[in-house]
């Protein structure tokens, strides 16, 4: 059965015609262009085209919702937008594809004389990614909530949470085009090795940091108490680790530190010792704050003498993902 729909003021209408029995309106049929970096990770992360399609990695589908600029009044409500024969199409999810895909595939079109405002997430099952979808404001945005992994297992079972929005958006304005760009809403980690000096590293710790949060207005906020990243190596150095990574990329709740209780603690043991020791540092004396959208890389190293524990950190952009959505007009 075919499928078509119109975007109307306040609701989309499913229709079952052809597209020669649509009246005259401006037809606009989404396509979808993406440009992202490749970006290595454990845990599966939007960081290049291959994951952003591929099922098996969270990707091939996402969601797409849309108001009426400056309302909560629903244009699209969570349409499927799905990767098919090499391209992203709106999808209608009470069809199973066969071999015409004229039976699975559906247009959305732009009111004449209003804008509208854009939100879209990526994946469609939430299960691993710690998310729960709040409720959208016309004043605030998107809203969600999140409990983020605080175990090696399960950082390394996550699964990212994207998200784009743009607002006040015509066909005519866009000169056929709108642009969503999804962003990362979270920050990850992860820890080098910076020389070769002999150890056992046991474990790197971030004490002390939020794990829960509500996201509004663009930004976070804290939630529950503090918790413990506890990620467990348990790998020699040179022979396991050798000026390489560690651990990570951990996906972490952006925050600021504000006291030294917050802190990288790294477990090791000296070769030719038995007892383990623990250097430490302070977040706050690294990095202020964790950002939305940035790669923190701790790097380890060693002093002369090889007693002396040093910190350091680089702080990256984390690439956006960028969605054009090409408006036809037919």
């Amino acid at each position: 059965m075919k499928h078509t729909a119109y975007m109307v003021f306040a609701a989309i209408l499913p229709l079952a015609c052809s597209k020669e029995e649509v009246p005259e309106r401006e037809q606009c049929a989404i396509s979808f262009n993406i440009n992202t970096s490749q970006y290595t990770s454990k845990a599966t992360f939007f960081d290049g085209n291959n994951y952003l399609i591929d099922k098996t990695k969270g990707g091939g589908d996402f969601r797409l919702n849309a108001y009426i600029n400056g309302s909560e009044e629903v244009v699209i409500d969570h349409a499927r937008v799905n990767y098919i024969n090499s391209s992203w199409r709106f999808r209608d999810e009470m069809e199973t594809p066969n071999n015409d895909l004229d039976d699975v595939l559906i247009n959305y079109y732009w009111p004449f004389d209003t804008n509208l405002d854009f939100y879209a997430y990526m994946p469609m099952n939430l299960t691993n990614t710690g998310v729960t979808l709040g409720t959208y404001s016309a004043t605030t945005g998107p809203a969600f909530s999140c409990v983020l992994p605080l175990t090696k297992s399960d950082q390394m079972n996550y699964q990212e949470f994207i998200y784009a929005y743009t607002t006040d958006k015509s066909a005519k304005d866009q000169s056929g085009s709108v642009n969503l760009n999804f962003q990362h809403p979270f920050a990850c980690v992860k820890f080098m090795m910076g020389d070769s000096y002999r150890i056992k590293i046991h474990s790197v710790k971030l004490t002390n940091i939020y794990y829960q949060g509500n996201f509004s207005n663009l930004q976070w906020s804290n939630q529950g108490a503090p918790g413990t990243l506890d990620i467990e190596v348990e790998q020699f150095v040179p022979e396991d680790i050798n000026n390489s990574l560690i651990g990570g990329p951990y996906v972490v709740l952006p925050q600021s530190f504000t006291n030294d209780d917050t802190k990288l603690i790294l477990e090791l043991t000296r070769t030719g010792e038995t007892t383990p020791v623990a250097p430490s540092m302070p977040l706050r004396i690294l990095s202020e704050k964790w950002e939305p959208g940035k790669i923190y890389t701790y790097t380890l190293k060693f002093g002369d003498s090889g007693e002396e524990v040093i910190f350091d950190v680089k702080v990256e952009e984390w690439s956006v993902v960028e969605y054009k959505d090409e408006i036809y007009v037919e």
